[in-house]
C-alpha cells in the first residue's frame, strides 16, 4: 500500500517543484529524474545555468556604474575648477570701470582710434579697456600669460595690484584726454605711469608734511615735466641761521615796513588792507616764533588767473606776467591779462630766465593778450610797461612781498610734479628749478612750518587749485628763492 502510494505521487504532472523553467527569459532547464531506483536516496539537486550567467551580468553592470560615477566625478571637478577661475576673473572685473570698445577721433591724423580691451587677453572675459592704437599692452610680456601664471600658482595680489594699475591709466587717459601717436608711445607712456603711481602711493602712505596725487602729467617722466636746469640760475644771498631771526630782520630799525625801491617814491604796503608794522614783530624770540602772521594775495583778489604754460622752461615768462597784472592790480586797482607766450617768443633761449625777461619788459613792454571783442577798435593799447624793477635779496623778501608779489626761482625735485597739499620741502638733488610768483606767507598749524604761497603756471588742475605752500628755508632745509625781483609799476 505504502509503495502503491509512492509511486503514484511519483506519477504526478511535471508541476513538481523538482521542474524548475525559465522560458519567460528565454531559458529552459529540465531536471526531472528519469528513474527512481531506492525510495530511501536524497533526490538529485538541480542547478539552473542562468545563475551564472547572472552573476556576470550584474558585475559587468557595476563596473559600468562605477565608471560612470568616476567619469561624473571627474566633469564636476572640472566644471568647479573652471566657475572657481571664472568667478576670480569676473570678480576682479566687477571692480573695474568697465566700458565697452569706443572711437575717438585721433587729434594727430583725425582717424577713429579703437579702445582695445583685454578681452583678447583673458580668453573672453573682459576686465578693463586700455587706449591702444593696434596690438596688445604688452609684445614681450603678455597679460595673458600674466594672469594664467598668477593662476595658476595662487599669485591672485599680483593679479589684483597689475589691474589696479590698468585701471588707474585707463581712468587717468579718459579723463585727461589722453590720445597717444602710435602703439610704441602707449607703452612707454603706461610704463612711466605705473612708476609715477606707485612712487605716489608710497609717499602718501608715510608721515610727511605734504601729499601728493596723481593728475594730467602723470605719464610724464620728471625730466620731461621740468626740462629745466639750474644754468642760469645766478643764485641770491646767504641763507637764513634762524628762522625767528629771519622774520625779526624783515623789519627796518624804524619799524616802518613801506620803503622806497630804485627811486620809486610809492609805497606799496598800505592797499588792499595789506600792511606790516614793526611794531608786529616783537624783539623777544618766543613772541616771533608763535606769531601767526600771514599774507594772502590770492585770497584778496590780487593775484590773477592761474595760467597753464604750454612747454616746459617756460615758467619764467608766466611768473614775470603774471607778477605785473599782479602788482598793476594792487596798486591801480587795474586789471590786465598779459601775453606770456609773445614774451617767450622774443627772448632767446640762452636767455630764459626771470631776470633777462623783466629787463626785457623794462626796455619793450609786455604785449596784452588778445581780446577778440577789441580787435577792430584802432590806436588800442597793445602793450603794458614798467617803471623799473629790483632784485631782492633773501633777507628782504618779506619785506618787499607787503608791497606786491614777487617773482622768484625754487629748486625742485620729482614729487613737486604731483604736489597736492600740505608744507613742500624743496628737496633737490638734481640742480633742477622753476620759476613761480610769491604771493604770500604763513604758518602752517599742522606741521608747525613758515611757508611761503606761491603760484605756478601748470594750471588750476595741479597743486591746491594751482598754487604750492613752500617750506620757508631756515639754513638747513626748505625752499630756497633765488633770483627774486619784483617789477615797480607804479
Amino acid at each position: 500500500m505504502v509503495n502503491s502510494d509512492k509511486r503514484d505521487d511519483m506519477n504526478e504532472s511535471p508541476a513538481s517543484d523538482d521542474y524548475l523553467t525559465f522560458e519567460n527569459q528565454g531559458h529552459e532547464l529540465n531536471t526531472r529524474p528519469t528513474t527512481t531506483t531506492n525510495s530511501s536516496s536524497v533526490p538529485p539537486v538541480s542547478i539552473p545555468s542562468a545563475t551564472v550567467n547572472d552573476t556576470v551580468i550584474t558585475s559587468a553592470r557595476s563596473k559600468r556604474t562605477k565608471a560612470v560615477i568616476y567619469i561624473s566625478l571627474g566633469c564636476l571637478l572640472i566644471t568647479a575648477i573652471v566657475c572657481t577661475l571664472a568667478f576670480i576673473i569676473k570678480n576682479t572685473s566687477d571692480k573695474c570701470s568697465l566700458r565697452k570698445h569706443h572711437t575717438r577721433e585721433t587729434k594727430l591724423d583725425g582717424k577713429g582710434l579703437d579702445y582695445q580691451s583685454l578681452v583678447d587677453f583673458i580668453n573672453g572675459t573682459e576686465v578693463l579697456p586700455i587706449p591702444v592704437a593696434t596690438g596688445c599692452l604688452y609684445d614681450n610680456e603678455s597679460i595673458a600669460d600674466f594672469i594664467a601664471y598668477s593662476l595658476e600658482n595662487e599669485k591672485t595680489d599680483q593679479i589684483s595690484h597689475e589691474i589696479l594699475y590698468y585701471n588707474a591709466f585707463y581712468n587717468f587717459a579718459t579723463r585727461h584726454n589722453k590720445i597717444y601717436a602710435n602703439y610704441d608711445e602707449l607703452v612707454k607712456h603706461f610704463l612711466v605711469f605705473r612708476s609715477n603711481y606707485q612712487m605716489i602711493r608710497t609717499h602718501n602712505s608715510t608721515e610727511s608734511t605734504y601729499k601728493m596725487e596723481i593728475n594730467k602729467f602723470g605719464d610724464m617722466e620728471y625730466n620731461e615735466f621740468i626740462c629745466t636746469k639750474n644754468d642760469s640760475n645766478t643764485g641770491g644771498s646767504s641763507l637764513i641761521t634762524d628762522i625767528v631771526d629771519y622774520f625779526k630782520g624783515m623789519i627796518t630799525p624804524s619799524g616802518d615796513n613801506s620803503k622806497k625801491i630804485h627811486g620809486d617814491s610809492s609805497k606799496h604796503g598800505k592797499e588792499h588792507g595789506v600792511e606790516v608794522k614793526g611794531d608786529e614783530f616783537k624783539s623777544d624770540k618766543s613772541t616771533a616764533f608763535n606769531l601767526k602772521f600771514s599774507i594772502d594775495y590770492q585770497k584778496n583778489g590780487i593775484s590773477s588767473e592761474v595760467y597753464e604754460q604750454n612747454k616746459c622752461g617756460d615758467s619764467f615768462a608766466y611768473a614775470i606776467a603774471s607778477a605785473i597784472e599782479a602788482n598793476y592790480k594792487k596798486s591801480s586797482n587795474l586789471t590786465l591779462s598779459l601775453d606770456a607766450e609773445s614774451l617767450i617768443s622774443s627772448i632767446p633761449t640762452s636767455e630764459a630766465n626771470p631776470i633777462k625777461a623783466m629787463e626785457y619788459v623794462l626796455k619793450n613792454g609786455i604785449s596784452k593778450r588778445k581780446d577778440e571783442s577789441k580787435a577792430d577798435v584802432p590806436n588800442a593799447d597793445t602793450k603794458v610797461s614798467i617803471k623799473n624793477y629790483t632784485k631782492v635779496d633773501q633777507n628782504k623778501i618779506l619785506e618787499t612781498l607787503s608791497n606786491g608779489p614777487i617773482v622768484a626761482n625754487i629748486s625742485t625735485s620729482s614729487h613737486i610734479q604731483f604736489y597736492k597739499s600740505g608744507v613742500y620741502p624743496c628737496l633737490s638733488t638734481d640742480g633742477s628749478y622753476q620759476t613761480v610768483l610769491i604771493v604770500g606767507v604763513g604758518y602752517d598749524d599742522e606741521s608747525k612750518k613758515y611757508y611761503w604761497k606761491a603760484k605756478n603756471s601748470r594750471g588750476k588742475n595741479w597743486g591746491n587749485e594751482g598754487y604750492i605752500k613752500l617750506e620757508v628755508n631756515n639754513g638747513t632745509k626748505g625752499c630756497k628763492l633765488t633770483d627774486a625781483i619784483f617789477p615797480i609799476v607804479k
